[in-house]
């Protein structure tokens, strides 16, 4: 609770005479609480949204929590049982008013109302408070976070809707729209993936991802989250992959924003922190394609928690639906087993929650997967494995191979592991205990001593 901003109980809000005929309305909180009364059964349809602070007149918010205690130990709900709650210092009249109040067919229609109302009275305690705030904090910052956190608490008061329906024959019939249809075509409106062991390529392809998108829709923004790389190391990848795979100009990329900082975790105490994301989402709004490197950055619970994976991946795909925007997520894969492969590591929530996965895996020269394809160690097979919308139909096959990196960048670079040589000697005069590496003109990066040649 923020001192200050979260709305009080109930005796210590103040009043002012000015509102209360906006902010509350006797009538229909008498006609909810006879609705529960009369027809008990509807209590289970309300109850968990449904608070006694939802309420402004005191004798009906302790006469709803006299409902909802007799509903907890399965006794009648009627003016005995009720009154017998409330104890002798209850205002009988206050019960006989509601028991005479006007029976309603739409209690949705009512609570919405009512919520509605406590909103009100909530923003106009938090408004009494700012200026009071302001002038005693020493920092504002501190200040405007409560703030945020407070409207956050009051704006999820209101959040209780029903959901909208429509007869399936009036529904919508626009066919999905995907992005880079001519690459790794991923549909609009979703949380699509890309995943990989570590040291494949995932940074290269996302960033590749970026580019092309941001080349095909210049008049769409794009951003790229790279939370693992410094901001130098990712613009020269991207002035790579403009020049030697993209073969365009660079500079033309003004549509394309990058985010370096390490983000705050949205998973806190198990919990997904609302406030977080709302801010993660404002500070991405207007973007139509958003790529997030890697997930684990963003996610901060327990990797193989799915009830974890659920709460954190279900405002994303809100989010996407909302906007009818891509978000792409790069992730990390398991170390390839004997057989080669490798899966999405971590709570099946995460793959559940997308419409489109992409492994991404090196090249071999056979189904054996144990020696890589060294004429094509710059390029990656993307594997479909996950896909609702029909990306299949425009991608015509569930295996391609996509140029990643420069040609003579990843010769140079890339590492073969001891295994795939039987102690032999390493290719390019490499040495398996130290290996060197001649740094050409066109190679933009060779750092040493990463596992996978520093293909992150």
């Amino acid at each position: 609770m923020v001192l200050g901003f979260l709305p009080l109980p109930f005796s210590m809000i103040p009043r002012p005479r000015y509102t209360m005929t906006t902010n509350y309305d006797v009538n229909i909180e008498r006609s909810i609480l006879n609705s529960l009364i009369f027809e008990p059964e509807t209590l289970k349809n309300v109850k968990s949204y449904l608070s006694s602070e939802d309420f402004y007149i005191p004798n009906h918010q302790n006469i709803y929590q006299a409902i909802l205690t007799l509903d907890e130990k399965e006794m009648p709900i009627d003016e005995s049982f009720i009154l017998k709650t409330l104890g002798k210092d209850f205002d009988n009249n206050a019960l006989i008013d509601v028991m005479l109040g006007n029976p309603i067919y739409n209690l949705q229609a009512y609570i919405d109302e009512l919520k509605e109302k406590r909103q009100r009275r909530d923003l106009i305690h938090l408004a009494s408070g700012v200026a009071r705030n302001v002038d005693e904090a020493q920092n504002i910052g501190s200040v405007l976070s409560d703030l945020n956190k407070s409207l956050s608490s009051i704006e999820e008061i209101g959040l209780i809707s029903g959901y909208a329906s429509k007869c399936i024959v009036d529904a919508d019939e626009k066919p999905t729209e995907f992005i880079l249809e001519n690459w790794l075509p991923m549909p609009r409106g979703t949380v699509s993936m890309f995943s990989a062991a570590g040291g494949t390529g995932k940074t290269w392809g996302a960033i590749q991802a970026a580019l092309r998108h941001a080349e095909s829709c210049p008049d769409k923004k794009v951003a790229l989250w790279l939370s693992e790389d410094p901001e130098a190391e990712s613009k020269n990848r991207a002035i790579a992959v403009s020049k030697y795979i993209l073969d365009t100009t660079f500079s033309k990329f003004r549509n394309v924003d990058i985010f370096t900082d390490v983000p705050e975790p949205l998973i806190i105490d198990g919990k997904i922190d609302m406030y977080e994301f709302r801010k993660l989402r404002s500070s991405l709004k207007g973007y139509d394609f958003i790529i997030l490197d890697p997930l684990t950055s963003f996610y901060g619970g327990e990797e193989n928690n799915n009830s974890q994976a659920v709460a954190f991946m279900r405002p994303f795909k809100k989010w996407a639906i909302e906007e009818d925007i891509c978000i792409l997520f790069l992730h990390h894969a398991t170390k390839p087993g004997s057989d080669g492969q490798s899966s999405t590591r971590g709570a099946s929530a995460f793959v559940d929650a997308t419409r489109c996965v992409y492994m991404m895996g090196k090249v071999y020269v056979d189904t054996t997967r144990k020696v890589l394809d060294m004429d094509k160690l710059h390029m990656r097979d993307f594997h479909l494995v996950k896909d609702n919308y029909g990306v299949i139909r425009i991608l015509k096959d569930h295996n391609v191979l996509r140029n990643i990196t420069p040609v003579t960048s990843a010769r140079e670079v890339e590492v073969v592991e001891e295994h795939i040589y039987g102690g032999k000697p390493m290719p390019f005069g490499g040495s398996q205990v130290n290996d060197t590496r001649e740094v050409k003109e066109d190679v933009v990066e060779l750092p040493s001593n990463l596992e996978g040649g520093g293909f992150l």
